[in-house]
Formats: C-alpha cells, sequence, structure tokens
C-alpha cells in the first residue's frame, strides 16, 4: 500500500479493515468487504471532488455552528397566520418576502467585495446602491426615520411583546426569546429570516424590539435606509477577511434582487447575463416554491439574444 492510499483512508474515513486488507491482510473478513469497501472509496472520492473537501470536512463544519443565512425562498413562515401577512402588507414589507428568486453564492461574494457604499460590480455589471434602488428593487416603500441598529435608542412600548411575568423588565443586554409572547416569537423568526439574517433566534436584543416596533405599525422605520447600512456592515467585514468571506455573507436574495433590477434597467436577462458573465447557475439560485411543478424550464439564451448583448454591453 502507498503512502497516497494511507492518506486517502484517512481522509475519506474509511473502515479500518480496508487498511489492513490493503497492506496485505487476507482475513475473511476483509476479503469480504473489498467490493463494498470499492463502492465507498469511488462514491467518497466524487463527494469530495465535487465539493472541494471531505465528508469528515463538512460534517465539522456543521459542528463549529457555521449557519447559513440566506433569505427562505417560499412564504412557508407566514403560513396559518394572515395577521403576520397583514402587519407586513400595512408597513410594505410582504412584497419584499414575495420577491425572493433564490440566490447566486458568487454574485453576492462579488457584490460585498466591490460594494463602497454607494455602488459596486458584479462581473461587467455597474450596480447603484442606495437608500432608493434598494426601495425600487424591493417594493419597500421609503418612509419613517433613518435608523440602523447601531445606533443609540430608548426603547418604549415594548411590554406589548412580553409575556406576563416579564413586562416591565430591563430590555438594555437582551432578553431570552422564550420572554416574548409565543406569536411574537414566530414574527420576530419571520423579521429575522427575511431582514436581519442572523441564523440564530435564542435571544432577543434591544434592535429586535426596534423592528418590531415597525412592523406592528408602532414606530416606523426607514426600511431601505436599514438594508443598504447593513449591506455596508456586512461588505465590511468581507473586504477586511476576503479569504473567509462565505463567513460574513447575507442578504443573498436582496443582492440578487438588485441585480435583477439593474439587468431590467437594461433590458437583460439573468440567465444570459450568467453566461456572458462566466458565472455559473447554482444549484439553489432559483429553489422551487411550495405548490410549483418539480421542474422548471431554463431558457437557453438565443444565438440573438447573446449577439445583442455582446453588441450592447452593460455600462461599466
Amino acid at each position: 500500500m502507498t503512502v497516497k492510499t494511507e492518506i486517502d483512508c484517512f481522509f475519506l474515513n474509511l473502515p479500518p479493515h480496508f487498511l489492513a486488507r490493503s497492506k496485505g491482510c487476507c482475513s475473511p473478513r476483509c476479503l469480504q468487504s473489498t467490493q463494498a469497501t470499492v463502492i465507498i472509496i469511488n462514491t467518497k472520492l466524487q463527494l469530495a471532488m465535487e465539493t472541494g473537501s471531505s465528508p469528515t470536512a463538512q460534517q465539522k463544519r456543521k459542528r463549529s455552528g457555521q449557519v447559513l443565512r440566506f433569505e427562505p425562498q417560499n412564504l412557508d413562515l407566514f403560513e396559518g397566520n394572515p395577521n403576520f401577512i397583514d402587519s407586513f402588507r400595512q408597513v410594505g414589507c410582504y412584497r419584499f418576502c414575495e420577491k425572493m428568486q433564490g440566490y447566486h453564492k458568487q454574485i453576492a461574494i462579488d457584490f460585498a467585495l466591490n460594494f463602497d457604499g454607494i455602488k459596486t460590480k458584479v462581473g461587467p455589471l455597474e450596480i447603484a446602491v442606495t437608500p432608493d434602488s434598494i426601495a425600487a428593487a424591493t417594493e419597500i416603500p421609503r418612509q419613517g426615520e433613518e435608523w440602523f441598529k447601531v445606533q443609540r435608542f430608548k426603547l418604549a412600548n415594548c411590554d406589548d411583546f412580553l409575556i406576563k411575568e416579564h413586562k416591565g423588565a430591563d430590555l438594555t443586554d437582551g432578553v431570552p426569546k422564550s420572554w416574548l409572547e409565543k406569536h411574537y416569537q414566530q414574527f420576530l423568526k419571520i423579521i429575522q429570516r427575511f431582514f436581519t439574517c442572523e441564523g440564530r433566534y435564542d435571544t432577543v436584543r434591544q434592535y429586535h424590539f426596534k423592528l418590531l416596533l415597525h412592523f406592528t405599525g408602532k414606530k416606523m422605520l426607514d426600511i431601505p435606509f436599514y438594508l443598504h447600512r447593513s449591506l455596508g456592515k456586512m461588505s465590511d467585514k468581507v473586504q477586511k477577511t476576503p479569504q473567509a468571506a462565505e463567513k460574513h455573507l447575507f442578504h443573498f436574495g436582496l443582492i440578487k434582487l438588485l441585480v435583477l433590477e439593474e439587468l431590467r434597467k437594461l433590458g437583460r436577462d439573468w440567465n444570459t447575463f450568467l453566461f456572458l458573465a462566466n458565472y455559473q447557475p447554482e444549484i439553489l439560485e432559483t429553489p422551487l416554491r411550495r405548490g410549483t411543478p418539480n421542474s422548471r424550464s431554463r431558457a437557453t439564451p438565443s444565438k440573438q439574444g447573446i449577439s445583442s448583448t455582446i453588441n450592447n454591453p452593460p455600462s461599466i
């Protein structure tokens, strides 16, 4: 057995008896398992080559607590809660949730790496990124206070969100989510999944109460302004440690909506843009929604469409 084979056995987390068999062991147990082990090798090698890591490494990543911070691609969180839908509609945010069209990880990385606070660049496409452009892409109106979660503020009128035992509690340092009324726990989770993209939901911070006040119509906020500042904060972290970009990325769906809005203004379509900008389609870029067919046909760019886009490329 070569050193490489020993390394492969360790890397792929193969059964110990395979290592013994490869070193010349001819016990019945080893001989009987050889064929099955070869299948295991082929399967795990293929998985490792496709993902760029071993199954063992993937398990370690799961145990490390890393979370995926992309927005939901359906409206299941609203299911059975028509009052939540009404609340989101009244503040002009439900349409944003409806517009989610999947995401593209590499485009999100390029967006964050190139964002300077007012514009970014994705492939050949230069995109203005302002509160107004976010309002246009998301259809969320600009209204209320321009606020972001790093700004200090006084909490008021938050007792309605808390269960009886904790009304009047000091909320300065955050409280367990269990302190919220049951329906507000689910309501906040929807806000976190679509707007703050945090990935962890066990603690309710001060800024969560500020957002609850907005989404219940008690204290209106300028949500496009909030999202613009949030994109900036996320991009700053990505640019400081580009080698660990995926760790800091979120707002995947919002980023795709901004790209789609720019393409719409230029008369371009998503699939043609991916083709010409050398982006690979990703499995989850257009996830299926509940109630849709199991497969969705993808429009292949026609020669005429490709030629037209090449002759009139997006401005840089």
